[in-house]
């Protein structure tokens, strides 16, 4: 990849990505031309800043697998770059298809021209029609430097509706699941009848970057079982979850090991293979960084199909296999992504029923609060009030065990955290805040918001919640006293010389960690419902009307989204049976 190119690529990325830029250079181009002056070893210990953006590149690896043709086309329709290996489906050699009308490569010519006027590419796709090679999906979506097209063959047909039908069949099972953890189980079960692949299993991404495996099924022929365990942050960085949170389909590889076919592009456009984003393909051939690591853990086939809850990437549901595979047709694999969709909608509703028994009691606690404040005379009985509750205040925020309020240079505290400890913490904050500032802080370790803070009874973490510019609710954890069972170590190296990561061995190593002086995860429902007692606390002391909001439940509008896209999921896969009964 040119410099210039990898370095736009930083630049998107944010400020982060950009210090240091020579070394992360390396995993751009794949393998450094040269050692990087002043460096003593070649061998070194990545860091998140570099393994983003690693995971950034390789959206532009200028190969794809054999399963199928991608092509890219201008805003003409006209083919300006396109796998090589053309000939198996079209008959000509890639270098002679640059140029040509994309469409006139089929018999149904018009039929390609009206999907590629659509202004929804989605509703459109697979286009259904004949090449010389025979019967073909043609795949449409918009990408950074025009259309992108994957043709793959359709396959069996007979193959296609039996999986269909079980789809169909299997949707349903998740109305007698009322547990997150029955739904996980389920999917990964359902799954796994369908797909028959060496391991199946629900990898769910946490707040902080770390993921979890609550469901797997194994064949016999798997050696390192992940379920219960822990995964590190960079075996899927923040920036990989994006893309995942924002693909159209699925990804499906059946032979992560092929080398793969070169691009060819229209030379005259000034157009390097290594410029056209592949990231959106199904056909773009994984770095070799992340063939190392799959081949580390036996893993030959792999597909990832993610669950969307409330416009946040749950997690994905995950398909590894020790062998090469064939492809499964594009409509098989449309189908699979309606079962995550309905498991997705379930589990929406199953989280959101969770958050309605909090919402409820956290609306009664308020109603009691409220009355008793509102017979206090003046702010003195008032704070009493509130902190009278504090027991209600505490299960506002699961994990909450005492609580704390800081106002007009008093502080009033209730619970483990003694008073004159929480004035350490205020003070602390004090030196650090801007007297502006409105929004919650959380530290998982007082020691993050100072040193000094460290080994204060009762206390491990604390958000803090501005009420006024004199005035803060403090929240308090006790230590999580935690020991996670990790998949392996956290270490990854990499070599600077090649520009290589270095692969993980270990994934399946049950390896204890202990997590000291750390209180459990902040969670985005936490700090909403700091935030609603914060206001309630503020509504307090200036006598106003209590608020209606609690801070817990769920975007309705976003739960409605999922069971929209299922809805046409459903309706996308019913006409592509028709389409191809009637073909």
């Amino acid at each position: 990849m040119p410099f210039n190119q990898a370095a736009a690529i930083a630049s998107n990325g944010g400020a982060s990505l950009q210090n240091d830029f020579v070394v992360k250079n390396a995993f751009a181009d794949g393998a450094a031309k040269a050692p990087l002056p002043g460096d003593p070893t070649d061998i070194v210990e990545a860091t998140m800043g570099e393994i983003h953006l690693y995971h950034r590149v390789t959206g532009y690896p200028a190969k794809t697998y054999k399963e199928g043709v991608f092509f890219l086309l201008s805003a003409q329709k006209s083919i300006i770059a396109c796998s090589s290996n053309t000939q198996s489906l079209f008959g000509s050699d890639g270098a002679a298809l640059i140029g040509k009308s994309f469409s006139s490569l089929f018999e149904q010519a018009s039929k390609v021209e009206t999907a590629l006027a659509a202004e929804d590419f989605w509703a459109v796709s697979p286009v259904v029609v004949k090449s010389k090679g025979g019967a073909v999906n043609i795949v449409l979506q918009r990408g950074p430097n025009g259309i992108m097209v994957d043709v793959e063959p359709v396959g069996d047909e007979a193959d296609i509706e039996s999986k269909i039908a079980a789809v169909k069949a299997a949707v349903g099972k998740f109305d007698a699941c009322n547990t997150e953890q029955e739904l996980c189980d389920q999917i990964v079960s359902l799954m796994n009848e369908m797909w028959g692949w060496d391991r199946s299993f629900v990898w769910k991404f946490n707040e902080d970057d770390t993921s979890y495996v609550p469901a797997e099924i194994c064949s016999a022929n798997v050696k390192n079982p992940v379920k219960g365990m822990s995964l590190y942050e960079h075996d899927l960085p923040p920036n990989a979850k994006h893309n995942y949170l924002h693909r159209t389909y699925a990804r499906v590889l059946v032979d992560v090991a092929d080398e793969g076919v070169e691009l060819v592009v229209d030379a005259a456009r000034g157009l390097e293979p290594e410029e056209i984003s592949l990231m959106k393909s199904n056909l773009r051939r994984l770095h070799q960084c992340a063939v190392d690591q799959l081949g580390a853990w036996t893993i030959r086939a792999n597909a990832m199909f993610p669950v969307v809850v409330q416009r946040r990437l749950y997690g994905l549901i995950t398909f590894a296999h020790n062998s090469a595979l064939p492809m499964p047709p594009f409509q098989t694999r449309l189908a699979m992504e309606w079962l995550t969709q309905a498991f997705a909608l379930k589990l929406a509703k199953v989280l959101d029923a969770e958050l309605s028994k909090r919402q409820e009691a956290a609306s009664a606690f308020v109603a009691a609060v409220a009355k008793q404040a509102g017979a206090a005379g003046d702010e003195g009985g008032k704070l009493k009030a509130f902190l009278d509750f504090s027991a209600e205040v505490c299960n506002a925020v699961p994990g909450v065990s005492s609580v704390a309020v800081y106002h007009k240079g008093k502080m009033h505290a209730a619970g483990s955290v003694a008073a004159g400890d929480a004035q350490k913490v205020v003070g602390k904050m004090l030196e650090v805040w801007h007297p502006n500032t409105k929004q919650p802080t959380a530290f998982r370790a007082l020691s993050e918001l100072s040193p000094e803070l460290q080994g204060i009874a009762g206390a491990a973490g604390v958000v803090l919640v501005p009420l006024m510019s004199d005035s803060v609710l403090l929240l308090f954890r006790p230590d999580a006293n935690e020991t996670l069972t990790m998949a392996g170590v956290s270490s990854v190296t990499y070599n600077r010389k090649t520009g290589r990561m270095t692969a993980r061995r270990d994934a399946g190593t049950p390896t204890p960690v202990k997590q000291a002086g750390l209180c459990s995860m902040w969670s985005a429902s936490d700090m909403a419902a700091a935030r609603a007692l914060s206001a309630t606390l503020g509504a307090i002391l200036a006598g106003s009307p209590m608020p209606t909001e609690s801070g817990v439940g769920m975007d309705a509008a976003a739960t409605m989204e999922v069971g929209d896209k299922l809805q046409k999921l459903e309706a996308r896969v019913s006409t592509l049976v028709a389409e191809l009964k009637a073909k």
